[in-house]
């Protein structure tokens, strides 16, 4: 699934269960969790995102409709939709490159430990040497932002 926010951009790298059914029922509420309303998002067209436009919010949250935009692409036809733009390209290129960092290490990963990878990968592409090449000042820095002395 692709998400294209409409103020600024973010990916989220989350682990579903295994198994289709499984994944069907735990995809909304993440998707509610993570992702703003009015949000636009691209995906393909596998039938549990047919319900994506009628997400609602969370009952604390008044429980109201999300208001996603949902485009799709299909893939046996295009990859590309011509008249959205919508495609899954980026997203298809960004799990391939976790998958590729993440296999060596479920190689001696419990399961238990598993859903923290790609969590890490995740902080790694918000976070990574980019703004600097020394993890532990990344880290400092992030929590001086997100956590200000009072």
């Amino acid at each position: 699934m692709g998400l294209r926010p409409t103020a600024r951009r973010h990916r989220r790298v989350s682990a579903l269960p295994r198994g289709a059914a499984g994944r069907r029922q735990s995809l909304l509420p993440i998707i509610v969790a993570n992702v703003e309303p009015g949000t636009t998002i691209w995906s393909d067209e596998w039938a549990a995102y047919r319900q994506i436009p009628l997400c609602r919010d969370q009952p604390q949250n008044g429980g109201g409709l999300m208001s996603y935009v949902h485009q799709s692409v299909n893939h046996s036809v295009e990859f590309v939709d011509p008249a959205t733009g919508a495609n899954t390209q980026r997203l298809e290129g960004e799990w391939e490159r976790c998958k590729l960092q993440l296999m060596p290490l479920n190689k001696g990963t419990s399961r238990a430990l598993l859903p923290g990878h790609p969590a890490s990968f995740w902080w790694a592409l918000l976070n990574g040497q980019a703004k600097c090449s020394d993890p532990f000042l990344r880290l400092l820095g992030l929590i001086r932002a997100n956590y200000p002395q009072v």
